[in-house]
């Protein structure tokens, strides 16, 4: 059997260096993109991916053309995973302008342009697999989240928007074709731990929990699923409330 083929942006650092370790340990070919050189990216995370094409999504007016030449290059893409993100909390009045939009064209606009121009290939083929890495941020509003929660509730309303045309797709004409969220709160990654050193673990999110439910997603028939990951029972406890005040 062919290893299923995962395109996987922000490969190269973070969450995504590590869900790419995750990918590869069980055989699927990674197809990484990030905005750095490939003479810029680690061995180790190189070592990840089948193979490895630069790109800056901030750039969405190109983001088509970019897609069309992965799809060229890889016409068997099976599962998208949005994963690229600018994680940057600040009071809003330290933002430029351009800052602001830079986080928008990013976390929001480039994941709906690729999954805009990946879709037409899905459908041609008759089923896929759409997975966004959101955030727990997206349910609630906090200082210096104002450029970023956004983003990442959009990102959740498309989801939802985007599943019910899915739907009638699927009872017309038979094609498969899912778009799930995950939404964690913040991950153990190298660089968190880095820039974070007294940080209580507890706290944070082991990037395998964030694999399992890409996995779940992958193998099951779930089409719409918004899914929060929350560390620690109390935490979880609070979110669920403000889950339950943001979506009803």
């Amino acid at each position: 059997m062919k290893n299923k083929k995962v395109l996987l942006t922000g490969a190269t650092k973070g969450l995504g260096k590590l869900l790419a370790q995750e990918f590869h340990k069980d055989n699927y070919d990674v197809i990484g993109t990030d905005l750095y050189k490939k003479e810029e990216v680690s061995q180790k995370a190189l070592d990840n991916l089948t193979s490895y094409y630069q790109y800056d999504l901030s750039n969405n007016k190109k983001i088509g053309e970019f897609v069309k030449k992965l799809f060229t290059d890889h016409p068997d893409i099976e599962i998208i995973i949005n994963n690229a993100g600018i994680l940057d909390f600040r009071f809003f009045d330290e933002y430029t302008d351009e800052e602001v939009l830079r986080t928008i064209s990013v976390n929001l606009a480039a994941s709906i342009l690729i999954v805009k121009n990946c879709y037409p290939y899905f459908k041609e083929r008759g089923n896929g697999k759409i997975i966004n890495i959101s955030s727990s941020s997206s349910f609630r509003g906090f200082e210096t989240g104002c450029t970023y929660t956004p983003t990442k509730t959009g990102l959740n309303l498309f989801t939802e928007s985007f599943k019910k045309e899915l739907v009638i797709l699927k009872k017309k004409k038979g094609i498969d074709i899912t778009i799930n969220n995950i939404c964690p709160g913040r991950i153990a990654t190298e660089e968190y731990l880095a820039e974070n050193p007294k940080i209580n673990p507890n706290t944070l999110i082991s990037h395998k929990t964030v694999y399992k439910k890409i996995q779940y997603l992958i193998t099951s028939d779930k089409n719409g699923e918004i899914i929060p990951i929350f560390p620690g029972k109390l935490k979880r406890e609070i979110l669920k409330k403000e889950i339950k005040r943001f979506l009803f």
